[in-house]
């Protein structure tokens, strides 16, 4: 019964940093935490089922899901520290322009930053 336990919980934590590694945005990485960690997700819920187990089987599962939920905090803290240092892609232009400077025209390359 603990081994079956054992291997919900490791799937559960495959396919919650599955999702935390495709997820396109940091909203969609917010619900992912909450449904995971939040009061309700899915790995708080082993930690609430814990009391139905003797002390043994306890220790164990509480440890395994301690380092599930360590895990899974650190990849979401990575993953959100990589979208916030995502710079939006820009491309540098150039363009000439005539600059009119004491009585004569210059012909002049100014950068631009284009989106």
């Amino acid at each position: 019964m603990i081994a079956e336990l054992k291997d919900k919980i490791l799937n559960l934590s495959n396919d919650i940093s599955f999702l935390i590694s495709e997820c396109p945005n940091l909203n969609s990485l917010e619900e992912i935490r909450i449904n995971a960690l939040g009061k309700k997700g899915s790995i708080t819920s082993y930690l609430k089922d814990l009391r139905a187990y003797d002390d043994n089987s306890k220790r164990e599962i509480g440890s395994i899901v301690n380092e599930i939920k360590n895990k899974i905090n650190k990849e979401i803290v990575d993953r959100t520290q990589f979208f916030k240092k995502q710079i939006p892609f820009r491309r540098k232009s150039h363009n000439w322009i005539w600059l009119k400077k004491k009585k004569h025209y210059l012909w002049k390359n100014i950068p631009m930053w284009v989106n």
